[in-house]
């Protein structure tokens, strides 16, 4: 009866180790898509505001807001995406007291956002 007991507790240790190896090693591949998509914003609104052309497999939306609310202008960048992995959005103040909103939708892990 005893040995019983001590093969329970010794396979629930195992199971038990076993699966804490697994929840460790499957957490160091975890990636945050959002966290992705936030990065590949800010690159774009830095290019955007220097002026800069983009290139990109992501969508970016733009939209220009005057001081006083009102949207003077909205465009995309690349396709619209049906599979989204990521979002995120940035802003920037434009040198004429314009407000860019930068949005950016990812479907894919090796979104970029390059000068273009």
């Amino acid at each position: 009866m005893k040995f019983d007991m001590l093969a329970v507790v010794i396979a629930f240790c195992l199971f038990f180790l076993a699966t804490m190896y697994v929840y460790a090693n499957a957490k160091v591949h975890l990636e945050n898509y959002s966290i992705r998509a936030w990065v590949l914003a800010e690159q774009a609104a830095d290019l955007l505001s220097e002026g800069e052309s983009i290139r990109t497999n992501a969508f970016i939306k733009v939209t220009l807001l005057l001081p006083n609310g009102t949207i003077t202008r909205v465009y995309t960048i690349g396709n619209p995406i049906k599979l989204r992995l990521g979002y995120a959005y940035t802003f920037r103040i434009l040198g004429n007291n314009t407000l860019m909103k930068v949005e950016v939708v990812i479907n894919t892990p090796t979104a970029f956002v390059e000068r273009g």
